[in-house]
């Protein structure tokens, strides 16, 4: 009798055991709003976009998170991070500084930093409008797949360059001006987010306006409106590079 007891008492602890670990783990497999993962800083919101600042330091890793929107992913250094769906392999990609990917949204993984000496500094900027909609559907398992659209590498990155990559709804941009070169005079379709990979001093000029001066630090983020034509100039000592993401 004792025993017959003692069963059902240890068949008890073991359901509720099981219970429990069940409930723990989709806890821990249950994904979390960027804005509510540790690694993320929300930097800058508005009816376009969300964007974050993700910093992971070295053998950290994220919590699973999601990506309820299609994003654009920039690397502010370079870095090695590995990227995990649920039950599925992990893939690790080398970046360097500026490399700028658009990637659809519709899922959740965690990233880990895979560089054993440096934190991993990357930006997403999540759209709140429209699509990327890649030319490429990227199969997760296979890391001899192309990822997603990329802005190109500049033919020359020692020279004056802009290198472009356009999507559904926005325009990404690589581009680097030399001290005492101008761009041409241009105009922008909507507003957009600079986002600073050097220190840099620009001089803004407005067709048929005044100059005005800007001074912007490396890893800065601005958002900028729709302006009209006009021209930058390098009035600094070093290279000014930047990253646009402009809105369509």
């Amino acid at each position: 009798m004792r025993r017959n007891r003692a069963v059902v008492l240890l068949a008890a602890f073991l359901s509720l055991f099981a219970a429990d670990a069940s409930a723990q783990l989709q806890k821990v497999q249950q994904a979390v709003d960027p804005a509510d993962e540790p690694f993320h800083s929300l930097i800058l919101e508005n009816d376009f976009v969300r964007v974050f600042r993700v910093e992971i330091p070295r053998f950290k890793r994220t919590e699973l998170y999601r990506h309820d929107r299609d994003f654009v992913m920039i690397a502010l250094a370079q870095g090695e991070a590995s990227f995990a769906r649920p039950n599925s392999m992990a893939l690790t990609r080398q970046f360097d500084q500026g490399y700028t990917q658009f990637v659809p949204g519709g899922f959740s993984h965690t990233v880990a930093n895979a560089d054993s000496v440096r934190t991993l500094r990357l930006l997403e900027v999540e759209l709140k409008r429209g699509s990327v909609k890649p030319a490429v559907v990227y199969d997760y398992s296979t890391a001899v797949a192309r990822l997603y659209d990329t802005i190109p590498l500049p033919v020359n990155p020692r020279a004056t360059y802009a290198v472009s990559h356009e999507a559904e709804s926005v325009i990404g941009t690589d581009q680097q001006i030399l001290p005492g070169e101008s761009t041409p005079m241009h105009k922008h379709r909507g507003p957009h987010l600079v986002i600073a990979l050097t220190d840099f001093e620009l001089e803004n000029q407005p067709e048929g306006g005044e100059a005005r001066s800007i001074s912007v630090a490396a890893g800065e983020v601005r958002w900028v409106e729709a302006l009209g034509f006009h021209r930058l100039k390098n009035v600094g000592k070093e290279p000014g590079r930047f990253i646009s993401v402009e809105m369509k």
